[in-house]
């Protein structure tokens, strides 16, 4: 966890503004719950560590809004203003904290049941495929698959999980992906 002159010097040196943070942070409340859900369906809890890491780096950019809300506030009216801004970025917070509570029973060693796995996988926004030699985003690069409307949340390759994969990266044979996006697309990618 990083301490107060480290998000200090982390604030000067990379000079965002409160809207850049506030999009930061959306994008990363969105991967960390979609990579808590991914953790939970393949039952793996390396990838639940790296859930538990983006929401790490939640809590330090939404460190970084307070800082940046309080300094932008000159005169009631701007308070006002970053009030709400500030309020938007505590609730996206907030909603990264439940990963924590999704990773937990993986973290503890706690078995999920089976009929809670297949009932995610039945809802359709996530789908999880093997690379196979037959396979049809084999040697497609993450942006190919990402123009169909469906987006890669991570890669396992080997034992190593990659998250918010480089869109040039290209997709080889005996990795797993975690797609999200709707039903009727992620049944087209096979």
């Amino acid at each position: 966890m990083k301490r107060g002159k480290e998000i200090i010097d982390e604030l000067l040196k990379r000079k965002k503004n409160v809207i850049g943070i506030l999009k930061e942070m959306r994008t990363l409340t969105t991967v960390s719950l979609e990579t808590a859900f991914a953790a939970l369906l393949t039952q793996d809890k390396s990838l639940a560590n790296k859930a538990i890491k983006l929401v790490e780096e939640l809590e330090f950019l939404q460190y970084q809004l307070e800082i940046e809300t309080m300094l932008a506030a000159s005169n009631p009216k701007e308070a006002l203003r970053m009030a709400g801004i500030y309020r938007v970025g505590a609730s996206l917070a907030n909603i990264a904290d439940s990963v924590r509570e999704i990773c937990d029973p993986l973290l503890r060693d706690i078995p999920v049941e089976k009929t809670i796995v297949d009932a995610f996988l039945e809802l359709g926004t996530i789908k999880i495929i093997e690379v196979k030699e037959n396979s049809k985003v084999m040697n497609k690069t993450i942006r190919d698959v990402e123009e169909t409307g469906v987006r890669v949340i991570g890669i396992k390759k080997g034992n190593e999980w990659m998250m918010r994969p480089e869109l040039s990266l290209t997709i080889e044979k005996d990795m797993t992906l975690v797609l999200s996006g709707p039903k009727t697309l992620l049944t087209k990618i096979k």
